[in-house]
């Protein structure tokens, strides 16, 4: 069955009614007995649990339901049931006397008895008057109130999304039956059979270790991720007056108070008063953005509230208003009877509730407040909870993303489950063999087949796979970047498009003022100003006091650092939400009444201490009201409207004063000056941020869109778009790399040109065009295109190239620039291929956009990387295939890899391919010594010959196990190199030199174990054995040299001092090994007989160096040749 959500677009589950079986209450039992192997089974393919726990049944009956997402994943989740009477709010829901319910990191789920479905039920807030919501609820009883709690419990849940940590008993479950700790038990088991009992005591150590390591980690990580649920108190109308709850008890259609904090828990409608919030969790800007009651606006789940005021004279209902004057002129609580002949027996019994519990203390000044408060803030109703907030819709993308196809990884699980058939068929020939030809009794039979089998098959080559991720994430942490996904590491150096963000990844957050041009002159301080503007650049901002500090955009701040200003809040005891200019130096003050503490972007603008002497009534007592200016209404700048607006009052006039950006700025102004698009384009294209102004008088107070018309053109706001000093850098390595990088961005179309010439991501000499859409475009052969560089130049629609002179001279080398507006018109085009092919520049683009644009570029076989510094960035960040975040706030969630700075681009790329080719070194190597491993013990066997424990100990634990770690710990390469290493396993120039050198090392054992007298019975001491032991020894050391070498994404062999190092001490330690042993035996049998060597005459010895020289022939010469000989045939 099928189910879409309703508000999401890309959200789509399937659910499967089931019922337990018996045998899902023993699931755990029977995993146990199985030794894990039924765990195991299960974790990988989840489908046999729910098959095998579980039967099929409609969803009416169902205890469990199989939930699969858009990415087939399958997930078995309980049902869960409620008693329930049948109600109005509850009728569809109710069958038999229950309610059904689904909780999923999706969804809450309701069973909807009409639709034989699963459905979510979703919460309309209709009605938005304050009084009569708040009368409504205090008409209810105690009991209805508990019942309607009880249902709503029901239907949405609690306050937090639904992400599901394991429990104790679930980490140690999952470690224990973890395959690696499972088949090394087993190995241990087997060695100790074998007299392997030093060998196994240690590999025993070793996983003992790192079991107890994983534990403590992942119980550390539940701890951190539990704690970091955050639960605060609300208050909150409940049982018949405000009271304080756990914020996860919170439901929609809650009177809550909306009071300051740092993270708001739930989505509100403000129904009452004013907030000011910071929302750089979804912008990425900490910009104080001020909320009404007036607009109905929101405050969003993970908000911090910086300030909340509700000045207002207001009780619920105006009969209860006239009682409680009454009682405030008596004293003494005497009821009027003119003034309760409207009220009835119910309000009064309301009243007198609302009274003992303390609801309404300050009665002479008719004031409704909390005894637990000491101001009044403003009040919304809850109108989303959970996953349906804002912030728990971009929580809900981001814990539900796309599956990273991972050719490496893929490649590497292919190779070892051929490796584990392979050792299956030659645990078949040797149990054959051992029981025919050697005649071995079964236990013996059984334990060294099992050995060899996972001698070959080792757990080692799981574990391989991520020691490179592991430590190139350590470096990374080093260096500041946290890794978020591991497995991106191995994808991450093969990118071949970065997309950035232009404001805060490109350039710097902040801006500075440059001039003021009217088009007739250009204003560059508050002096050269016309009053008018002046006024402007005073009140039209979004510049808040809080606490001292001002707070607000970076242009907003600019602009009224030079109008040299004062901001006041309140004054007067008049309304403490509303703002108050002082106009400087005719006031008797001086300014710029702000100064700046803070380096980079964490920039915190106070007012400057020596002037505060001078306040709104020093103003006034000294007769300079003129120069007062009461900014009445704000409305706060959208990403749709592209603008500001204010509503001020200046010598008893009223005005209205608005500036965005200018494309849309003169659609309002009642003539547009003839200079207006020229002086747009000049500006912009010297890469400057242009902000009109325009402004009228008003008669009467409208709404927004009313006033917003007939304005008059006061002037451009010019800012400089600074770049940050690294970009250059960043963006030069990148297209010296041949990564091609691209900007998309939200801002002005020619700005974005100009940035991405002066950082070289547009050559200065290339012909930039982008398409413009009139409003009669009905066709992509209507569209206009416009060509910045050589003017002479026309765009062919059809032949989609350029021209001049009458077709005489064409000219391909150009690129394109595009808005949004017209991305989404060529969208299903043959424009639209032609677009991303020569797209460099995208501007206009709203978030949804940004990650529209980066599937675009995927489903054309681009590998990306995207950069961006804001939550709104987080859908293109989570849909790349690289994302990286230059913020802490959900972005930084979603993102691959969280930085401070855009330097952080080319590092990330360049550790990620060390990683990568380290990852393949390291695989290759582990695959090859045990490969050699099971050689060395499958060829003597044969003949009863087996090497020692402390033998296999030493060339495993002693040489191996330290050679795997610095064949590993590399360092990146400081060169970003144009060619990205895409390597495969299975490619012929890199199979055929492996297995050439594995066939002729595995060679030389096989010769080597046919030397010296067979055993009737297995021994560890025989001549096969001890020339066997040295020969193999060198092997690993020869091999994990030539593995080392995988210039030039690392550093080369030659400047790694500690691989260099180690190799030369094994190699000296052999050769003392076999020095010792040749000269001086008795001394070998006397201090060093835990090998169980044996003598070696002259010929022995010369057999070894023969052995060992062959070995370092196949080990490097034989797979350069191969690998020269197929380089020059196959190009």
């Amino acid at each position: 069955m099928g189910f879409r959500k309703s508000n999401t677009s890309d959200s789509f589950i399937e659910i499967e009614g089931r019922r337990k079986t018996i045998l899902y209450n023993f699931y755990n039992f029977f995993c146990i007995i199985t030794f894990g192997i039924l765990y195991i089974i299960c974790k990988n393919f989840p489908r046999v649990r729910i098959v095998l726990t579980t039967k099929q049944c409609d969803l009416k009956s169902a205890d469990k339901a199989v939930i699969t997402n858009k990415f087939k994943k399958h997930e078995l989740v309980d049902i869960l049931v409620y008693k329930c009477t049948k109600s109005q709010l509850m009728s569809r829901f109710v069958f038999n006397g229950y309610v059904r319910v689904i909780d999923t990191v999706y969804a809450r789920l309701i069973y909807d008895v009409g639709f034989e479905k699963f459905v979510v039920y979703s919460y309309k807030q209709t009605n938005f008057n304050f009084d009569e919501i708040f009368m409504n609820k205090i008409k209810i009883s105690e009991h209805e109130e508990k019942i309607q709690l009880r249902e709503k419990g029901i239907l949405y849940g609690k306050n937090f999304n639904n992400l599901r940590f394991p429990s104790i008993v679930e980490i140690f479950i999952k470690n224990t039956f973890n395959f690696t700790n499972l088949i090394d038990i087993f190995c241990v088991v087997l060695w100790f059979n074998i007299e392997y009992k030093i060998y196994g005591s240690i590999v025993a150590l070793f996983r003992l270790y790192s079991y107890a390591q994983d534990i403590i980690l992942e119980i550390k990580v539940k701890h951190e991720l539990e704690t970091a649920k955050k639960n605060i108190k609300i208050r909150t109308y409940r049982n018949r007056s405000f009271c304080y709850i756990d914020s996860v008890d919170l439901l929609p259609g809650d009177l809550v108070y909306i009071e300051p904090c740092e993270d708001f828990p739930v989505d509100v409608i403000i129904l009452k008063g004013d907030a000011i919030t910071d929302e750089s969790f979804l912008t990425g800007e900490s910009v104080p953005i001020c909320k009404s009651a007036a607009y109905r606006s929101i405050v969003y789940s993970g908000t911090a509230v910086l300030r909340s005021v509700d000045e207002s004279k207001w009780l619920p209902n105006k009969k209860i208003e006239s009682l409680y004057r009454v009682k405030n002129l008596t004293n003494k609580g005497d009821l009027n009877v003119k003034s309760l002949k409207n009220l009835d027996r119910n309000d009064f019994l309301n009243l007198e509730k609302s009274r003992k519990s303390n609801l309404v203390e300050d009665i002479s000044k008719n004031t409704f407040v909390s005894k637990n408060s000491s101001c009044n803030f403003a009040l919304g109703i809850v109108i989303a909870i959970g996953f349906n907030t804002t912030r728990g819709k971009i929580m809900k993308d981001i814990n539900n993303p796309k599956p990273v196809y991972i050719p490496f990884l893929n490649e590497a699980h292919k190779y070892i489950f051929f490796t584990i058939i392979i050792a299956g068929i030659s645990v078949v020939f040797f149990l054959i063999y051992f029981d025919k030809i050697l005649k071995w009794d079964l236990i013996d039979n059984l334990v060294y087949s099992a050995d060899l089998f996972f001698t070959l098959a080792s757990p080692a080559l799981y574990a391989s796979l991520s020691v490179g991720v592991q430590i190139s994430s350590k470096r990374l942490r080093d260096d500041k970047i946290k890794c978020n996904n591991s497995d991106r590491l191995f994808i991450s150096g093969n990118v071949d498009m970065a997309i950035f963000d232009k404001t805060g990844t490109l350039t710097s957050e902040g801006m500075d003022f440059l001039f003021f041009d009217n088009l007739y002159s250009k204003s560059y301080n508050a002096d050269q100003l016309d009053p008018l503007s002046r006024i402007g650049f005073s009140s039209c901002h979004s510049v808040y006091e809080l606490d001292g500090k001002y707070s607000g955009d970076a242009l907003d701040i600019q602009m009224f650092i030079v109008s040299e200003s004062k901001l006041e809040m309140g004054g007067n005891g008049q309304n403490d939400s509303i703002r108050k200019i002082i106009i400087g130096k005719s006031a008797g003050i001086s300014g710029p009444f702000l100064k700046e503490f803070g380096v980079d972007s964490d920039k915190l603008f106070y007012q400057n201490v020596t002037n505060l002497e001078t306040s709104y009534n020093d103003v006034m007592a000294r007769g300079f009201g003129k120069n007062i200016i009461n900014i009445l209404k704000t409305y706060d700048f959208t990403s749709e409207n592209k603008r500001m607006s204010v509503i001020i009052e200046h010598q008893n006039k009223k005005y209205f004063y608005t500036k965005g950006s200018p494309d849309i700025i003169k659609l309002l102004l009642k003539k547009i000056p003839d200079d207006y698009d020229n002086r747009v384009k000049e500006h912009s294209l010297s890469g400057y941020r242009v902000i009109a102004m325009g402004y009228k008088e008003l008669k009467n107070i409208d709404k927004e869109e009313n006033n917003e018309s007939e304005l008059n053109f006061l002037g451009f706001i010019v800012f400089s778009n600074k770049l940050k000093p690294e970009t250059y850098e960043v963006i030069e390595e990148l297209n010296s790399a041949n990564i091609h990088s691209i900007i998309c961005t939200g801002d002005n179309i020619l700005t974005a040109i100009s940035v991405g010439r002066e950082c070289k991501i547009l050559d200065e000499s290339i012909t930039v065009i982008f398409p413009v859409l009139n409003e009669n475009c009905k066709s992509v052969y209507d569209a206009e295109w416009v060509c910045l560089g050589d003017e002479d130049l026309v765009f062919d629609k059809v032949r989609l190239i350029l021209y001049k002179n009458n077709f005489d001279t064409y000219c391909n080398d150009f690129v394109i620039a595009c808005e949004g507006k017209e991305y989404d018109f060529f969208k299903d085009t043959i424009y639209h291929s032609f677009i991303l092919e020569k797209g460099k520049v995208f501007a206009r683009f709203s978030p949804a956009q940004k990650k529209v644009l980066v599937e675009d570029f995927r489903s054309i076989n681009k590998n990306v990387l995207f950069c961006g510094d804001g939550a709104n960035d987080s859908g293109a960040i989570g849909t790349a295939d690289v994302g990286i975040a230059l913020a802490q706030n959900e972005a930084s969630l979603a993102s691959s890899f969280c930085a401070r700075n855009i330097n952080a681009v080319p590092l990330i790329i360049k550790e990620c391919r060390n990683a990568y080719v380290s990852s393949i070194a390291l695989f290759k190597y582990v695959s090859m010594s045990y490969f050699l491993a099971f050689v060395c013990l499958g060829f003597p066997v044969l003949r009863c010959l087996f090497l020692s424990d402390f033998q296999t100990l030493h060339i495993d634990i002693f040489i191996i196990v330290p050679m795997m770690f610095f064949i590993s710990n590399f360092k990146k390469n400081n060169i970003l190199y144009k060619k990205s290493p895409k390597i495969s396993l299975f490619s012929l120039t890199e199979f055929l030199p492996f297995f050439c050198s594995l066939f002729f090392q595995s060679l030389i054992i096989f010769i080597l174990s046919r030397y010296g007298p067979e055993s009737k019975q297995i021994t560890e001491e025989s001549k096969a054995g001890t020339i066997i032991f040295f020969t193999a020894a060198f092997q690993s050391i020869f091999n994990g040299l030539y593995f080392s070498d995988a210039v030039p994404h690392r550093e080369s062999i030659l400047k790694n001092k500690n691989i260099l190092y180690i190799s030369s001490l094994f190699m000296i330690w052999n050769s003392l090994l076999l020095f010792i042993n040749w000269f001086n035996y008795d001394f070998t049998s006397r201090f060093l007989s835990v090998y169980l060597f044996v003598e070696i005459s002259n010929s022995e010895l010369l057999l070894i160096i023969l052995g060992i020289l062959g070995s370092s022939f196949s080990s490097f010469l034989v797979p350069y040749y191969v690998r020269k000989f197929l380089n020059r045939n196959l190009q």
